[in-house]
């Protein structure tokens, strides 16, 4: 058995069903044979974070309308934040919400 043969290799301890792995909240349902990761936690400190707790989200993740090219020129901390938005987004997408990844792209 694999199992087995992890443990003569390397120094292992049980601890239960895990709950949490990198704050990613593990539900497994035995039942019906599933496994489910969730990021909620993080993403309400996201949401709680940018002010948008209040579900001031967009009804929508993609615009239904062109982006139009901005012209001028933003100022740093405008730069900053949009940056800290994107990156918490695809944090997230690369962790467990492939579907939010064309999005957030």
């Amino acid at each position: 058995m694999i199992v087995a043969g992890i443990k003569r290799a390397y120094e292992l301890r049980e601890m239960g069903e895990a709950k949490w792995f990198l704050g990613i909240r593990i539900t497994r349902n035995k039942e019906l044979g599933t496994l489910t990761l969730t990021h909620d936690t993080y993403i309400e400190k996201i949401a709680h974070k940018f002010g948008m707790a209040d579900g001031s989200s967009p009804s929508t993740s993609l615009p239904t309308l062109e982006l139009l090219k901005n012209k001028g020129q933003a100022p740093p901390n405008q730069v900053k934040e949009f940056q800290e938005k994107v990156g918490s987004i695809l944090y997230t997408a690369i962790m467990i919400r492939a579907d939010v990844a064309f999005a957030a792209s």
